[in-house]
């Protein structure tokens, strides 16, 4: 145990300040939740993101704060990943309709 180096993120607080650092600049490079989410943070398509793809994005947009921090606040129920609806529940919802419209429309 003396020598487990963990990952930054295991032991930092949740900050909701840098959390928001991160939003805004994910916003002001991608202009949409949609464009950021899948050009950056879900480029593999599995409607999730883990850590390492969190530092890679905040490195992306420049961010230089709490990364652990803001992945802490972002990761609330502390499941490893984080998902569109944990960043943005609006934006998340309005890509539920399109999916759940979608799926009625042309088949699922």
């Amino acid at each position: 145990l003396d020598r487990w180096n963990p990952l930054p993120f295991l032991v930092a607080e949740p900050n909701e300040e840098a959390l928001d650092e991160v939003r805004t600049l994910l916003l002001g490079r991608y202009k949409s939740w949609f464009a950021a989410w899948r050009r950056l943070l879900d480029k593999d398509s599995v409607n999730r993101a883990g850590w390492f793809e969190w530092v890679g994005a905040c490195k992306k947009v420049g961010f230089d704060g709490d990364v652990a921090g803001a992945w802490r606040a972002a990761d609330a129920d502390c499941s490893g990943y984080i998902s569109i609806e944990e960043l943005d529940p609006d934006a998340a919802e309005i890509l539920f309709e399109f999916k759940r419209w979608a799926d009625a429309e042309f088949g699922g």
